[in-house]
């Protein structure tokens, strides 16, 4: 029985096919004869010139396989492995429906998987990476180059150093760390959102987390969906724009430093502590069970509320106009005439 798999390919091509007959075996052009034990499979073409075209035909029942390529692309398709390690110096991967622990490098190239199954670490140096169907988890870093992935299910961590990360359908928990780039996310739920970004827009797009953190250093900030818990904080410049469902409950407080404050939530100025330079507000919406914590340093902040049905959000109704919460909150006495009138002007 094969339970070890060693494939060293100096540079041409890499397939890796499941083994219909679970007998592990080679096809390559040149030709190149394999090394085998009782228990091991190894085939190396480190001391052949010019490019090398290598197919492997992998057991099920591989315990480890360890698989390197110098150059060229490498192509991946129902293998199954309880340890896999896969090198690729220069050139893309294509792999479709992998199950079970990897390791993947790529030093650059371009990196695409779909249905795949189990626990993947995934390092790429320069290139794109593409995911679709992707369960289990998943630690990803990219040096440079975008991330994009739908419908994967499962726990994720993403490291990118350049480059934008695009993300449709995540279900389950997901942490993008983010140097320079656009960050997107749209379509997802889970218990828990973390987003680290230095310099970049990020855009939470019909979402539902429990929790969701998203701490920016420059960069605009859009979130619309449901969450027990949002936080978002813009450190140096950016406006935050929110959009919750009618029905959601929260305890809210917006605040910036240098910027207004545009709410359709019936929410009340307090002072800041310190120099008062920007606004503050705070109030609860709804039965108050979810907390919205929002802040800048520099830029506007928008609150804003659409229909649980999910309809249309473009025409707020008048009770959501921020000129008649205003003056209503100076009729109930809730404000005063001198603060009613600066809330006024600075919306105008």
């Amino acid at each position: 029985m094969t339970e070890t798999i060693e494939i060293e390919v100096k540079r041409g091509s890499l397939t890796l096919k499941p083994s219909a007959d679970d007998v592990a075996r080679v096809e390559s052009d040149p030709a190149v004869e394999p090394l085998t034990t009782a228990t091991s499979f190894s085939v190396s073409t480190k001391h052949m010139q010019g490019d090398v075209h290598v197919t492997v035909y992998v057991p099920k029942n591989c315990r480890r396989l360890e698989a390197s390529l110098g150059r060229g692309p490498v192509s991946a398709t129902d293998i199954s492995a309880d340890r896999a390690e896969l090198n690729v110096g220069l050139g893309s991967l294509d792999a479709t429906h992998l199950q079970g622990q990897w390791d993947i490098n790529l030093g650059k190239g371009d990196g695409r998987f779909n249905g795949a199954d189990g626990k993947f670490d995934l390092n790429l140096g320069m290139g794109r990476l593409d995911m679709n169907d992707v369960r289990g988890s998943a630690d990803i870093n990219s040096g440079m180059g975008p991330v994009s992935a739908a419908n994967c299910h499962g726990n994720f961590e993403v490291n990118c150093g350049k480059g934008s990360v695009d993300w449709t359908g995540a279900h389950g928990t997901l942490e993008i760390n983010a140097g320079m780039g656009d960050v997107r996310i749209s379509e997802s739920h889970g218990d828990r959102l973390a987003v680290n970004a230095g310099l970049g827009k990020v855009s939470l797009q019909n979402d539902g987390w429990r929790r969701a953190a998203v701490e920016v250093g420059m960069g605009d900030v859009s979130a619309r969906g449901e969450f027990e818990d949002l936080s978002i904080h813009v450190k140096s410049r950016g406006a935050i724009t929110v959009e919750v469902p009618e029905h959601m409950g929260a305890r809210v407080e917006a605040s910036t430093e240098h910027g207004r404050i545009i709410s359709h939530m019936n929410l009340i100025p307090v002072g800041h502590a310190g120099p008062q330079r920007g606004q503050r507000l705070v109030g609860v919406t709804g039965d108050g069970t979810g907390r919205i914590a929002l802040e800048t340093r520099r830029g506007n902040v928008t609150l804003s509320q659409y229909p649980s049905d999910g309809g249309p959000t473009d025409a707020p109704s008048p009770d959501q106009d921020p000129r008649t919460l205003i003056l209503e909150r100076l009729r109930q006495g809730e404000i005063s005439v001198e603060e009613a009138e600066a809330l006024l002007n600075a919306l105008d």
